[in-house]
């Protein structure tokens, strides 16, 4: 089980990475960049769901929150990048779960560790392309 954890860990570091080129190719206005940015995001949210399923410790259920909220706010930032409707709906859900799972974590744990940052990471980039839906 432990060397499946570190599968999912180094394919979540995969992803992230993925998602980053993606990004720095749609800013430089390539064509085709959709792809990759589909393959990131998706392959993150699975990766997410998969932590969250897979986590064991004495906050399981807040951990459970956080990166469930990740993986909804990972389809949420896609479905706004591919300009779906509704996905704002989604990446209000996705990021409110995450931010605040991260946030309750930080105040009954006093830690702060990986999934934690990417939970704020990916709940900043969705708190800032909500930014118009909220009203800031």
């Amino acid at each position: 089980m432990e060397q499946f954890r570190k599968m999912v860990n180094l394919v979540s570091n995969i992803a992230f990475l993925v998602i980053l080129v993606g990004f720095l190719l749609q800013m430089n206005n390539y064509q085709g960049v959709g792809t990759i940015l589909i393959i990131g995001w998706l392959s993150y949210a699975i990766v997410s769901f998969l932590d969250a399923i897979l986590y064991k410790g004495d906050t399981k259920i807040l951990y459970f929150l956080m990166l469930v909220g990740v993986s909804i706010a990972s389809v949420g930032i896609l479905f706004h990048q591919m300009q779906y409707p509704n996905s704002q709906q989604i990446l209000l859900v996705g990021t409110a779960c995450a931010l605040g799972g991260a946030v309750l974590i930080l105040l009954f744990k006093q830690r702060f560790d990986n999934m934690m940052f990417r939970s704020l990471l990916i709940g900043a980039i969705g708190l800032y392309l909500l930014k118009g839906f909220l009203g800031f």
